[in-house]
C-alpha cells in the first residue's frame, strides 16, 4: 500500500495548484457578489426579504444536492495524502452562492479527470496489475531478431497447382505434346509427364533430334486406360473397378508409374473374395504385381476348402494348381480330400489328364491311410496306368508297410502340411502323481492343449525327435528315488495322424538318463537302471533295423547327466555318481570312442544342455554345498566345442530349475516347469533365455506345476487346436 501511495505523490501537486486557482477565482466571485448585494439593499427592503427567502431555499436545495452528488467524491479525494481537501475555514466550507458552488464543482471534476488520465497514461491496466515487491529485478525486454528466417508452407499450393495445370490441359493451353492411342489424341505437357513417369522422362530427355516430335504414338495400350492414367496425373484421382483395372495396369506397367500400380494393387486386395480370387491372382500374375500375386495366393491357400466346395478352384491353371499342392499352407485337414480335389480338377476336361503325374508328385500320398489308398486312390485308372502316378502309389504302400522305417523314408510325400512348430511336454509329476498327458504349450501365454495320452504314466523319462516323429523312451511310472521302477519301454508318436506305435524295448532299463539323435539313430546313455543302481552303458536304436545295440560305455557311471550334439559329436556333462560331477566327455559315433574335454566350472546334475548355433549351453540343475545341503545351480555356462572352452554367462536363472528339459525354439532357449530346491516345490513358470541379448526373462505361467517331464518341439498341423483329428481341450 505504501508503494501505491508513493506512486500517487506526483499528483498531489496537481491538486494543490487546482485548489489555489479555485480559491482565487472564488475570492473574486465573492467581492463581485457583495457589491451586488449592497446595491440591492439600497433599492428595496421588500425585494431584499424576498431574495433572502429565495436564497435560503436555493441554499437548502443545493446543500441537499451536494450531499447526494458531490460530497462522496470530495470525501474520497480528501482521504488521499496531499489531495485537495475542503477548506477548514467556516466561510469556505459553506456554499452560500449557487453559481460559486457550480463553478467549484466543475473545477473539481476537471481535476479528477486529469488525475484519471495521468493514471491511465502510466498503466492502462493499473488496477488489474499484481503489486510486486520493490526488490524484484526488472528483466530487460528482448529485442526482435531482425535476421530470423521462417519457412512457411501452404497446404493448398499443391492442390492449386494441380488444378491450374489440369485447367490448362483441358483448355489446350501451353500443351506441347500429343499422345495418340487407338486413334484418340491426348493433349498433355511434356514437363508434367516427365516428372511423373520414368518412361516419359527417359523418352523426352533424349537427344534433341529424338525429342522434337510433338506427337507420340503408343502401341498396345487401351485409350480408356491411358485416359484414366492422365486424369490421375493431373488430379490425383482415379475411378477403378474390377473391369477397368487391367487396362490401367497395362498402361502404368508400360509407362513405369509405380504409384498408380500400388493404388491398383491396394484396390484389388480390398475387393478379394472367394468368387474372384482366381481372377485377381491372374491380374497380379499377368502384370507382374508381385505383392498382389502373393496376397491372392495366400488367400487361396487359406480358403482352399471353401474355394473347392464352390468350384472356384477349377479356374486355376495347371501351374497355379501345382503351386497350391506344393505349399505347406494349404488349408485342408485330410490328404484324402486333397487327392479327390485334384481328381476333380483333372476330370473337368480331357486336356488336363496329362498333368496327373506332375500334380500327384505334390499330393502327400503317404499321409493317406492304407485303407483309403486301396479304396479311394488305387481305384482311379490313371493312378495305375500312368507310370509316374503308379510309382508314387507303390511308394505310399511301402511307407505304410514298414512303420518302424518311416523316419528314414521321409520325402515330400510324407511331410506334414505345416510349419507350425510347438512346444510339447510329455508326462511328468503333478500334485496327484505321474501323468500320461501329452500337452501342447503356448510359450507366450501359458495356454495348454491336451494333445494326446501316452501309453503309460511316465516320469524321469526322455524324449527325442527324428523326422518329426517323437520317441518317448524309458523313465518310471512313479517318482521313486533311486529309479526303482525304471523302464525300458519305447513309444513313437506320429503328429501327422495323432497315433502311437510301440517299438522294441531298450537292452537296459533307464531313468534319469540322456537321449539324443545322431545320424538318424537314437542314443541312450547312463541313468538309473533300478534299485539304486547306476549305469555307464550306452546303446543306440536303428530305425532301419528296428533294434537296439550297445556301443562304447561312458567313462563313469552317472545319473541325470545332460547332453547335446554338435557337428555329429555327442557331448555329455555332469551327472551324479556318488558325488556331483563337472566332467565333460565327447562321443564320436564314427570311431565309437569317448574323449575327455574341458570340465564345466560348476558341478551339477539334473540339468539341461542345448546347442544354439555353434555353442552349447549348460542350464540349471542342482548340486550340494559345503554342508552337504542340496542347492540350486543358477548360473548358465556356455561351451565352445571348437576352442574347448567354458565361460559363465553374466545372466543367472531367475530361479532354480531341475528335472526338466531346455528346448530351442526360434533361436532362443525355453525352460518349462521343473523343481526348485530352495522352495522344495514344483514350478509352473515358462522361462526364456534370449541368446542375442544374453538375458533371461519370464514368459508366462502354466496352469499346473510340473516337473520330471520330458520336452521337445514338434511340427503339428497348422490349424491345431481346431483340427478335428486332434479334438484338443484347452486347460
Amino acid at each position: 500500500m505504501d508503494d501505491f501511495l508513493r506512486e500517487l505523490q506526483p499528483f498531489t501537486a496537481v491538486f494543490r495548484l487546482e485548489r489555489e486557482l479555485l480559491e482565487k477565482r472564488l475570492g473574486k466571485a465573492r467581492k463581485s457578489k457583495r457589491k451586488q448585494k449592497e446595491k440591492h439593499e439600497q433599492t428595496s427592503t421588500t425585494e431584499d426579504s424576498g431574495n433572502r427567502l429565495e436564497l435560503s431555499l436555493e441554499k437548502e436545495e443545493q446543500e441537499k444536492w451536494m450531499k447526494e452528488k458531490g460530497n462522496k467524491e470530495l470525501e474520497q479525494e480528501t482521504d488521499l495524502p496531499g489531495a485537495c481537501a475542503a477548506t477548514s475555514s467556516p466561510d469556505e466550507c459553506q456554499m452560500n452562492d449557487p453559481e460559486v458552488d457550480e463553478f467549484k464543482m466543475e473545477a473539481l471534476r476537471t481535476a479528477l479527470l486529469k488525475f484519471c488520465a495521468k493514471l491511465t497514461t502510466i498503466s492502462p491496466h493499473f488496477w488489474q496489475q499484481k503489486v510486486e515487491t520493490s526488490d524484484k529485478t526488472v528483466q530487460p525486454r528482448r529485442k526482435k531478431n531482425v535476421n530470423k528466417t521462417v519457412t512457411l508452407k501452404s497446404p493448398k499450393h499443391s492442390v492449386n497447382l494441380m488444378q491450374g495445370m489440369n485447367a490448362l490441359r483441358r483448355q489446350n493451353i501451353l500443351c506441347d505434346l500429343t499422345l495418340i492411342v487407338e486413334e484418340r489424341r491426348f493433349q498433355v505437357h511434356r514437363s508434367v509427364l516427365a516428372a511423373f513417369s520414368g518412361y516419359f522422362r527417359d523418352l523426352l530427355n533424349g537427344p534433341p533430334e529424338d525429342t522434337d516430335d510433338s506427337e507420340i504414338i503408343l502401341e498396345g495400350l487401351s485409350s480408356h486406360g491411358l485416359e484414366l492414367v492422365i486424369n490421375f496425373i493431373y488430379t490425383a484421382e482415379i475411378d477403378l473397378s474390377i473391369q477397368n483395372v487391367p487396362k490401367v495396369l497395362e498402361a502404368t506397367t508400360c509407362l513405369e508409374m509405380p504409384s498408380i500400380i500400388d493404388i491398383c494393387s491396394d484396390f484389388l486386395k480390398g475387393e478379394l473374395l472367394i468368387e474372384n480370387c482366381v481372377e485377381i491372382l491372374n491380374i497380379g500374375t499377368s502384370y507382374n504385381v508381385s505383392d498382389l500375386r502373393v496376397f491372392a495366393e495366400g488367400f487361396i491357400l487359406a480358403n482352399f476348402k471353401e474355394i473347392t466346395d464352390k468350384g472356384v478352384f477349377q479356374e486355376l491353371n495347371d501351374r497355379q494348381m501345382n503351386d497350391c499342392l506344393k505349399s505347406n499352407k494349404l488349408a485342408m485337414y485330410d490328404e484324402t480330400e486333397v487327392f479327390q480335389t485334384v481328381v476333380r480338377w483333372l476330370q473337368l476336361t480331357p486336356i488336363r489328364l496329362p498333368y496327373s503325374g506332375k500334380l500327384m508328385r505334390n499330393v502327400r500320398l503317404s499321409l493317406i491311410p492304407p485303407d483309403d489308398l486301396v479304396d479311394k486312390v488305387q481305384s482311379h485308372g490313371f493312378m495305375m496306368n500312368d507310370p509316374a502316378c503308379n510309382s508314387l502309389l507303390i511308394d505310399a504302400f511301402k511307407y505304410h508297410a514298414t512303420p518302424h522305417r518311416q523316419p528314414c523314408m521321409q520325402s515330400m510325400s510324407s511331410m506334414l502340411r505345416s510349419s507350425n512348430e510347438l512346444f510339447i511336454t510329455v508326462g511328468g509329476l503333478r500334485d496327484n502323481g505321474a501323468t500320461t498327458n501329452v500337452e501342447c504349450l503356448n510359450t507366450f501365454n501359458g495356454a495348454t492343449y491336451h494333445l494326446s495320452q501316452a501309453p503309460s504314466r511316465l516320469v524321469d523319462h526322455s524324449v527325442a525327435t527324428l523326422a518329426n516323429f517323437m520317441y518317448v523312451v524309458g523313465g518310471q511310472t512313479s517318482g521313486s528315488p533311486g529309479g526303482e521302477h525304471s523302464l525300458a519301454t519305447v513309444y513313437r508318436y506320429d503328429p501327422r495322424i495323432n497315433t502311437w506305435v510301440t517299438l522294441p524295448t531298450m537292452m537296459e532299463r533307464r531313468s534319469n538318463f540322456h537321449l539324443c539323435v545322431i545320424a538318424n539313430k537314437l542314443y541312450a546313455a547312463c541313468g538309473w537302471k533300478g534299485r539304486h543302481e547306476r549305469t555307464r552303458s550306452v546303446e543306440y536304436y536303428d530305425p532301419q533295423k528296428n533294434q537296439w545295440s550297445f556301443v562304447a560305455p561312458y567313462p563313469v557311471s552317472a545319473v541325470a547327466p545332460a547332453g547335446a550334439v554338435f557337428d555329429g559329436i555327442l557331448y555329455i556333462s555332469g551327472g551324479y555318481g556318488g558325488q556331483y560331477s563337472n566332467a565333460v566327455n565327447a562321443y564320436n559315433p564314427t570311431t565309437n570312442t569317448w574323449e575327455a574335454r574341458m570340465s564345466m566350472q560348476t558341478a551339477r546334475a539334473w540339468h539341461s544342455m542345448v546347442t544354439v548355433r555353434s555353442k552349447i549351453y549348460a542350464i540349471g540343475g542342482n548340486c550340494k554345498d559345503g554342508n552337504g545341503k542340496r542347492i540350486d545351480v543358477l548360473n548358465t555356462e556356455c561351451y565352445n566345442p571348437l576352442s574347448d572352452q567354458w565361460h559363465t554367462l553374466p545372466s543367472d536363472l531367475p530361479s532354480g530349475c531341475s528335472v526338466t528339459n531346455a528346448v530351442v525354439m526360434k533361436g532362443n532357449i525355453y525352460v518349462v516347469g521343473g523343481y526348485e530346491w530352495k522352495t522344495k516345490q514344483s514350478k509352473r513358470s515358462v522361462l526364456c533365455y534370449y541368446v542375442d541379448d544374453d538375458r533371461w526373462g519370464w514368459k508366462s505361467d502354466m496352469v499346473n506345476t510340473l516337473n520330471g517331464m520330458a520336452c521337445c518341439t514338434l511340427i503339428l498341423p497348422q490349424d491345431v487346436p481346431n483340427d478335428p483329428r486332434f479334438q484338443l481341450d484347452v486347460e
